[in-house]
């Protein structure tokens, strides 16, 4: 009969990070790719043409499987701290923010060069950099004049 473990002795313990320091780079190198490529096809002729495509755009899932792990493992890494409040994983967190800015430069400059489709843009940008709209609104009184706001007070006569 074997004895069954307690699910206290089993928090503190966990899983063994998969952590290598090797990820730092191959993050980086991950990410650090041109929105497009060269690519040389034949026509019906025969004719040799160069043609501009774009490339996978790297997302944090797909280097996350790569590696074996999840996206919340890479965030893990990037974030965690020791006791000390030192990050336990300095040189991947600075790889992780390079990772995030190389891919905002994909996107931006891949659809200005009409290698990604506006909304696809506009959609990852939001979901995925971060990005906002923002709508500043200015509230004036009459004629653009400064706003005011009178408040008064109904005293009670007893």
């Amino acid at each position: 009969m074997t004895k069954k473990k307690d699910p206290k002795d089993l928090l503190d313990r966990g899983r063994p990070s998969l952590y290598r320091e090797e990820f730092s780079d191959q993050l980086v190198e991950f990410f650090n790719i041109s929105p497009t490529r060269e690519v040389t096809v034949r026509d019906k002729n025969g004719d040799e043409k160069v043609q501009e495509l774009p490339n996978k755009f790297p997302t944090l899932a797909r280097f996350a499987t790569i590696v074996g792990v999840t996206r919340e493992t890479l965030h893990d890494w990037a974030t965690s701290t020791n006791e000390d409040g030192e990050l336990k994983h300095p040189e991947f967190s600075y790889a992780y923010k390079r990772a995030k800015d190389f891919q905002e430069a994909i996107l931006v400059e891949g659809t200005m060069n009409g290698a990604y489709i506006p909304s696809f843009a506009i959609f990852t940008a939001k979901n995925v950099l971060g990005w906002r709209d923002k709508t500043e609104q200015e509230v004036t009184g009459k004629d653009g004049a400064p706003f005011s706001v009178m408040i008064s007070t109904l005293d009670e006569q007893a």
